[in-house]
């Protein structure tokens, strides 16, 4: 298994209301995530918002470059936080994903975001110091840009 972590903070002139309304509509990733390709909702909460999806990620780049079908379980805790989890296909299947962003807000927004994933289709051997955290910037900036318009 090759293991990447990154983490990535940024503040934002947005309240945090409006920043945990991005973050916890994953069914609404494709708009703002170049990366996610496809989403269905497979089961909501109480509270309408989707805690389980199934995903088409495309991922361009080298030396990855690879489309995957995944499903996610959705967590939230309103203004505070956003976890995402890669839910294994059956008892054999060792791969992770986790995005979890924690929210600190008042009037401005903090946004931090861990990056991991546990993968076994990149050979262990491949140097990838530093991918974790350019994943987890990108992603932010992403977010940033869909939350600011730029």
């Amino acid at each position: 298994m090759k293991e990447l972590r990154g983490h990535a903070i940024g503040v934002l002139a947005v309240p945090v209301e409006a920043c945990f309304a991005l973050l916890a509509a994953v069914d609404r990733y494709p708009a703002w995530l170049d990366v996610v390709r496809e989403v269905e909702v497979l089961e909501r909460g109480p509270d309408g918002r989707p805690v389980r999806v199934g995903a088409q990620l495309h991922v361009a780049q080298s030396p990855v470059m690879k489309d995957f079908s995944l499903v996610v379980a959705a967590e939230s805790e309103p203004y505070a936080a956003a976890r995402l989890v890669r839910l294994p296909k059956d008892s054999g299947d060792r791969d992770q994903l986790t995005l979890s962003w924690s929210l600190k807000g008042n009037g401005e927004t903090r946004l931090e975001l861990e990056f991991y994933a546990a993968v076994s289709f990149l050979p262990r051997v491949l140097p990838l110091g530093g991918v974790g955290d350019l994943i987890a910037r990108t992603v932010l900036e992403a977010a940033t840009a869909a939350l600011t318009g730029f």
